[in-house]
């Protein structure tokens, strides 16, 4: 599944229009994650603004607002945004001005408009708007040291053009949002905070993937559709992944004032490291056929799916809600010569809905690689439903080898996704000791016995 983006990127999550995004240079820092290296730290605290503005002519100046860069096979693509604000009483032309792009190594590339702002030729009086450019910046690999300078017509020189001023990129400078932190930016003209949530590495039938939670909050006051961003897993080596979002993650809707986590999936080779890795999100110009970069965030080095203690719980996501989940009890049964397992799972919905069966398979894995369906009991069923703050416990059964060994007995929950076409890890359980054996008679569990 995994495949270097130089090569093909096939990924669609959703049609969209191109639209220009705003980044705020506003971070918010995760109570949990508060801790960054100080290098990342002082690169978070200077934001473009700080560069200042450039006057094209009296009353008339520009800022740069946004800058951000996304591999594609044919070079590097350098994006960047900037505001115009007209404080006169007269209508600018805009394509009186134009930019070009400096690279440390000498090259200079002239900006162009991205195909949703290439038609913004004018600003009205006393108005400000923005607009985004993209310049090739070949091999360049970073932001740093780049200069974006503001050019006029002047037909009295030699070259035809004047240049006005610019704004030099420094070295302190990060266009990626640091782990454990979050940022604001224009989604479709709603207010959006982004972060980055989770990184898990999961083994699956032989093969390495990650698995990235991106937690999207909507600040505004109406819903937003799903913006269509196609996501990119860059490893710290600069290798670069095509991210596939699973099945629950593609055409939905996000109400004012309502949070969700957005997750993606990549196969990657089992050698890779997964410090110091990054998602990108972008956005597909169709008519450019390209992706422009539309915000970058470091990543937390990936967790292994280690399967949790025995009596411990840990926290799953079921249907957009934190729940609570603990493998309390195992139980072994004997009927007609036949031996039964029965796992006891108690759910403790965290949300503020009503949880429903999420529909995740049920599993019981044996310390010898065997793997049994487990399947629910009659009056639990797929059909639970948890009120908010409450707990309820689910119990599993399962037929299992008269001489299997219980000792080191695992669960795993899965969940087919059919728009990944594979079944994906939940979580996994290390079962409690087993209770001693109990005739199934005298059980009220029935189901696969009979």
């Amino acid at each position: 599944m995994y495949r270097p983006k130089k090569i093909c990127m096939t990924m669609m999550l959703s049609a969209a229009v191109l639209s220009p995004f705003v980044a705020m240079d506003t971070y918010g820092a995760s109570a949990a994650n508060s801790s960054v290296s100080k290098s990342a730290a002082a690169a978070s605290m200077f934001t473009l603004d700080k560069l200042g503005s450039v006057t094209l002519k009296q009353n008339v100046s520009v800022k740069l607002t946004g800058m951000d860069m996304i591999t594609e096979p044919d070079g590097n693509i350098l994006v960047y945004t900037l505001r115009y604000s007209n404080r006169s009483n007269s209508r600018i032309d805009l394509i009186d001005y134009f930019s070009k792009v400096s690279m440390p190594s000498g090259a200079i590339v002239k900006g162009k408009a991205v195909t949703s702002d290439a038609g913004k030729r004018t600003l009205h009086a006393n108005s400000s708007q923005s607009a985004t450019y993209y310049a090739n910046i070949g091999k360049s690999s970073q932001v740093n040291g780049i200069k974006v300078s503001m050019f006029g017509w002047d037909f009295s020189s030699p070259t035809y053009e004047k240049r006005l001023g610019g704004f030099t990129i420094p070295a302190r400078y990060s266009s990626v949002v640091p782990v454990g932190k979050s940022k604001k930016i224009k989604m479709n003209d709603f207010s959006v905070t982004a972060k980055a949530d989770t990184a898990q590495r999961y083994k699956i039938n032989g093969k390495v993937y990650i698995k990235l939670g991106m937690k999207l909050s909507n600040g505004g006051t109406t819903a937003l559709s799903d913006p269509g961003y196609k996501a990119f897993l860059k490893s710290a080596g600069g290798s670069v992944f095509e991210l596939l979002p699973d099945s629950a993650s593609t055409s939905y809707k996000l109400q004012p004032q309502e949070s969700r986590i957005i997750y993606y999936w990549t196969e990657v080779p089992s050698t890779m490291k997964t410090n110091g890795m990054t998602l990108q999100l972008a956005l597909e110009d169709k008519d450019l056929k390209m992706n422009l970069p539309v915000q970058s965030f470091k990543l937390p080095a990936a967790a292994s799916d280690n399967a949790v203690a025995k009596g411990k719980s840990a926290k799953i996501m079921m249907k957009q809600l934190p729940v609570t989940v603990k493998a309390e009890s195992l139980q072994r049964m004997k009927d007609n010569g036949k031996v039964y397992m029965k796992v006891g799972v108690n759910l403790a919905n965290g949300g503020k809905r009503i949880l429903s069966d999420p529909g995740f398979k049920a599993h019981l894995k044996s310390v010898g690689g065997s793997v049994i369906d487990l399947e629910p009991e009659d009056d639990t069923g797929g059909s639970f439903r948890i009120q908010p703050g409450q707990k309820r416990t689910i119990y599993y059964l399962a037929e299992v080898p008269s001489n299997l060994k219980t000792d080191k007995l695992t669960m795993q929950f899965t969940q087919e996704d059919e728009g990944l076409k594979m079944t994906l890890p939940v979580k996994t359980f290390k079962l409690p000791a087993v209770s001693a054996d109990v005739p199934a008679a005298d059980n009220a569990v029935k189901k696969n016995i009979h």
